[in-house]
Order: C-alpha cells, then structure tokens, then sequence
C-alpha cells in the first residue's frame, strides 16, 4: 500500500519530464498504467522538454497517443505550455483525451506572443522579455518564430529574428485589422504604414509648415511724409489764370503755349509700412499625457 502510494505521490509531484516532439509528448508513470481504461480519470503531473506545437498529444506508457486540450474540442495553441513549467493532466477515456487542470482558471496564463504593461525592473522570468528590438534565436524560440516571423526584422538572416521595438512609443493597432480599413490613422508619416504590423511612425515636437497655418492677418502702421514734383518746359510762354488742372484745390497760374512740351519730373513718396509679427517659429510639443511603464512579450 505505502509503496502504491509513493507511485501515486510521484505521478503528480511534476517530477516526471516528457520526451517526445513538441506535438507529441511522451512520458513513463511511476503507476506504469497497463490499460487506457485503468489510466481514466488520473491525473499525471508533467514538465514539458520543450514549449509545445499545434496539435499537441501525450502518450502516457505507451498506450497510445492521446490529445492534450483545454478544455472539449479545445486543441493547445502553439506556445501554450511552456519548457519547464509543470503541468497537470486528467485523462478522460470517454473522448479519449487529456485536459490540463483548471488551467483556464489560472490568471497569470498569458499567449505566446502577447504582451502587456509591467510595472517591475526587470522581466518576470525566462518565459518574458522586454522587447526593444533585439534579436533572439530562431531555435530557441521557434514557436514565437513561427507566429511573428521576420516581420520585426530578420536578426542575421538565419539564426535569429528581431522583436518588436516599443520604447518610448504607444500602441495602436494596424487601420484595417479584420480585414476593413476604419480610416482613423490617414495624416502624417504613419498614413503610408497604417495597415503594416509593426509599422511605426509619429513625433514627439511639430514644426508648422505654411500650409498647415490658418488664414489671418496682421495689424500694420503707414508712414506717408508727402512729397512734391518738379517741372520743365519748352516753348512760348503764355500767361494762364484759372483752377488748377494740376491738383484737387486751389488755383494756378501757368505759362503755356502751342507746341511746347511739359514734364513732371519723379520723386520719391518716402512712404513706410510696418507690419506686426507674432511667433518665434520653434516646434511645439504634441505629446499626449503619459506615465512610463515597461513591458513584456511572452516569448516562450
């Protein structure tokens, strides 16, 4: 009895570490179960080797290959248990399955690839990394590779690939994700890049340019000195009294006669105009209310 349940204690300890792909997990029980039926309703503890693939199965003592799910008709998504975590499973003969236990009530279970905000210094634990644009393994994190590829940038093009760069940068997601464009990111320089995943763009300080002033006027000051002209002329003089022909008021007296010539010499008004300006022309600053807080990708 005390030695059965030694074997008991030890199935469900997490001890036990699978071998196997990352689709199909392979492990051998301390109860050594020789029949499927007999293995209905246990539960067995296991570390994964490696994060897992899609679809994925176990195969406890190798009664056969069997679906490790989530829940009914729920396949494990790639990265949904990760290398070195334990696990527990209930097989359930009736369908012929594995369900992770209660793992959907568990608040910390978070998507590969997602992220989120994260008050700490530092990364959680190996499962996360604060993604600044760095270049990680194509091996070593191949079913995050799978899901992003080289979308943030290639690494060196054959062993690593880059995560995405977010520092000092909020989010948004791309104008047509699901498939419609909702046509609320058309100005500036992110216009060109809405629909691209990863696509960044934006500025901290803006310069207007002329077109981007509105119409106005300005007040202004005029400076007019008055100013008189000169004259010359040719010909036979004759005596003239009368209105003058020469200006608005008053009247003139002038010499005139047949065939001569007349001229106005030029001169200068030494009108002034002066208009007000406002503005030093500097850039202004466009950014929104905003607290720092680091944050995490799951990346395995």
């Amino acid at each position: 009895m005390m030695a059965a349940t030694a074997k008991f204690r030890d199935d469900i300890a997490g001890a036990i570490v699978t071998s196997g792909t990352s689709t199909a997990y392979t492990i051998a029980s301390s109860q050594q179960f020789d029949t499927l039926p007999r293995l209905n309703g246990q539960m067995i503890a296991f570390t994964p080797h490696i994060t897992n693939g899609a679809p994925v199965t176990l195969n406890v003592d190798a009664l056969g290959a069997k679906p490790l799910r989530s829940g009914p008709n729920a396949d494990l998504l790639p990265g949904t248990i990760i290398q070195g975590t334990p696990y527990v499973a209930v097989y359930n003969h009736v369908d012929g399955s594995f369900y992770l236990h209660g793992f959907y009530g568990n608040p910390y279970n978070i998507p590969l690839g997602a992220g989120l905000e994260f008050w700490g210094m530092s990364a959680p634990n190996s499962a996360f990394a604060f993604p600044y644009g760095q270049a990680i393994s194509r091996a070593t994190y191949s079913a995050l590779f799978a899901l992003v590829g080289t979308t943030y940038g290639g690494g060196d093009g054959s062993a690593t690939f880059n995560l995405p760069d977010v520092r000092g940068r909020v989010v948004a997601c791309p104008d047509n994700m699901g498939g419609t464009t909702a046509n609320r990111l058309v100005a500036g320089n992110l216009a060109a890049l809405r629909h691209s995943l990863g696509g960044a763009g934006g500025e901290d300080a803006h310069t207007l340019t002329l077109a981007e002033l509105p119409a106005h006027t300005h007040n202004n000051t005029l400076s007019d000195p008055s100013h008189v002209h000169g004259s010359t002329h040719t010909g036979t003089a004759v005596a003239y009294q009368g209105p003058s022909s020469l200006g608005t008021n008053g009247s003139s007296a002038l010499q005139i006669a047949a065939n001569v010539t007349f001229g106005i010499n030029a001169a200068t008004t030494g009108i002034t105009i002066n208009n007000a300006s406002q503005g030093g022309g500097g850039a202004h600053n466009v950014v929104q209310p905003t607290i720092l807080a680091n944050r995490i990708l799951r990346i395995i």
